[in-house]
């Protein structure tokens, strides 16, 4: 075979012709039996670089590489871990880790790109978007620190403050009709805060709340408004000091006259609670007389005047407004709440007719 020596025997040629043609031929038919076959593995001893003059090796059922190392650029080769390499002109590769396709040599983001759950993350150029699969046809659940939204003039980064602790769900439970607009979110009660609420620290404003049960207020908690008004009768007064009353007093006592000089206490406001405030009282009657009136406030034994600003007169058929000079701020008193009274002074033989009395209040 090709690279062993050839039996031909003895070619001196001595003796006559047909000694020297019988060699002749037997020399020939060794080295056609030597060549003619084709060449076999076992033919090949290669121990140096085997030149292909730059052309391709075609037709090649494969390559098997065995442990080795090179520097030369263009060289694909198998490290002595079993790890598949290429060089190239910048860096030598290595296309394989444990027996998987080295991504980190990729350029890529690692991860899991196959197996069981071939984890994909594709590009959909039609929509623009990014879509993360765990499994074929299953959405994955994406872990990161904050979320950064870029907007054509801002951005809006959605994280997570570090007071929280433990793990919180965030549910969207809905949104306008539209589908763009406000955002509904589910409370951690399980309510649904809806899109027209604003929530800010301490402060909670409605634009309209449309409510098909019972509101319950826990602790000391309370509805905070802004100015109200309600409105009575001067029924209920009570006559302090000298003078009587005069005229029918069964439904209502809006008509009184003193014989002497005294004062009638008239109590109003009897729907406020604590924590509301009196701002200020109108009173709408008709008098002879020039009546002074003067708020009170009553806490327990305590009766307090309350500064105010006011005409104290009352022509025929007309109105007056008190108004406090400091809101005062009903408060709980040995477990009641504040009483408020009007006072209405008048001197001997003065009369006068309370038709109705309104008040404003709030509760800030």
């Amino acid at each position: 075979m090709p690279g062993s020596d050839i039996d031909i025997g003895d070619l001196t040629f001595t003796g006559t012709f047909v000694d020297w043609a019988a060699a002749i031929v037997a020399a020939i038919e060794a080295i056609v039996e030597d060549i003619e076959p084709r060449i076999d593995s076992g033919a090949l001893d290669i121990t140096s670089a085997l030149s292909f003059g730059g052309a391709p090796a075609i037709n090649v059922g494969g390559v098997r590489l065995v442990g080795g190392v090179s520097s030369v650029v263009g060289t694909l080769y198998m490290d002595e871990d079993n790890e598949l390499h290429i060089v190239t002109d910048e860096a030598d590769v290595r296309l394989t880790n444990a027996g998987a396709i080295d991504v980190a040599a990729l350029g890529t983001i690692g991860g899991d790109y196959g197996g069981v759950n071939p984890a994909t993350v594709t590009y959909v150029d039609l929509s623009g978007e990014y879509r993360f699969l765990e499994d074929t046809g299953i959405w994955a659940t994406l872990v990161a620190g904050d979320l950064l939204l870029q907007g054509d003039n801002g951005t809006v980064r959605i994280g997570v403050d570090d007071a929280i602790s433990g793990d919180k769900t965030f549910n969207v439970k809905s949104l306008p009709a539209s589908g763009v607009g406000g955002l509904a979110y589910e409370a951690a009660s399980g309510g649904v805060v809806d899109a027209t609420v604003t929530r800010e620290t301490g402060t909670h404003l409605f634009t309209a709340i449309n409510c098909s049960g019972d509101i319950t207020l826990s602790g000391s908690a309370t509805l905070k408004h802004g100015d109200q008004y309600f409105g009575q009768t001067a029924d209920g007064g009570v006559l302090v000091g000298g003078g009587a009353w005069v005229g029918s007093v069964s439904s209502n006592v809006s008509f009184h006259q003193l014989g002497s000089a005294g004062t009638v206490l008239i109590p109003i406001g009897r729907m406020l609670k604590a924590g509301d405030r009196l701002k200020s009282i109108r009173i709408r009657g008709d008098s002879t007389q020039n009546p002074t009136f003067t708020i009170y406030s009553k806490q327990g034994a305590v009766v307090t005047a309350r500064a105010h600003s006011a005409t104290n007169t009352i022509a025929s058929n007309g109105e007056t407004t008190l108004t406090l000079s400091t809101p005062y701020t009903l408060a709980t008193s040995a477990g009641y709440t504040d009483c408020i009274e009007l006072k209405v002074a008048l001197g001997v033989g003065d009369d006068f007719e309370i038709y109705h009395i309104t008040g404003v209040y709030d509760r800030p």
